[in-house]
């Protein structure tokens, strides 16, 4: 079943970065940076998220983990959606469960504040927050319990710290 899921996932990813790449295209992504080991430092806060996409597909895990984290606290789930994959795949650094639940769990949060500002839809279609949800459960099934409290701890200190 979770085949279905990444399928899912890249196509939600697709969806999210031509869009954005769209509402850009007159002025294109700021990936140019005075600081060589982080091209996305100069990036403003809505391109973080797409400045760390192309800096993953060029294997730099650790500048899209930057821009993720920050695009993180400026409401992205998006791209803390990818933040919490690169923790669970253990890309650029070593698998770490605890902050791939984590981060899940914060995406699932800031993905859920986001619907709540939505307006009302009428119909059986309305954007839900469960993807961030199902891989957040996922993460669970090979972790501890004290894992699990751990990361569930360190996902309220951080919104507690970043979401108001």
């Amino acid at each position: 079943m979770r085949p279905t899921r990444q399928i899912f996932a890249a196509l939600v990813c697709v969806a999210v970065l031509t869009a954005s790449s769209a509402s850009r295209s007159q002025t294109g992504v700021h990936t140019q940076s005075q600081d060589n080991t982080n091209p996305c430092a100069d990036a403003d806060e809505h391109d973080l998220a797409e400045c760390g996409m192309e800096a993953y597909r060029e294997d730099k895990f650790d500048v899209s983990k930057r821009a993720w984290a920050i695009a993180s606290e400026h409401g992205d789930y998006t791209a803390t959606f990818w933040l919490a994959g690169l923790y669970e795949k253990g890309e650029g650094a070593p698998k770490d469960l605890v902050q791939a639940y984590k981060w899940y769990d914060i995406a699932a949060a800031i993905h859920a504040r986001a619907i709540d500002r939505m307006p009302p839809v009428s119909g059986p279609i309305r954007e839900n927050n469960r993807m961030e949800i199902n891989y957040r459960e996922d993460v669970a099934k090979s972790m501890s319990a004290s894992q699990v409290a751990d990361a569930q701890k360190a996902s309220r200190e951080w919104q507690s710290a970043h979401l108001r």
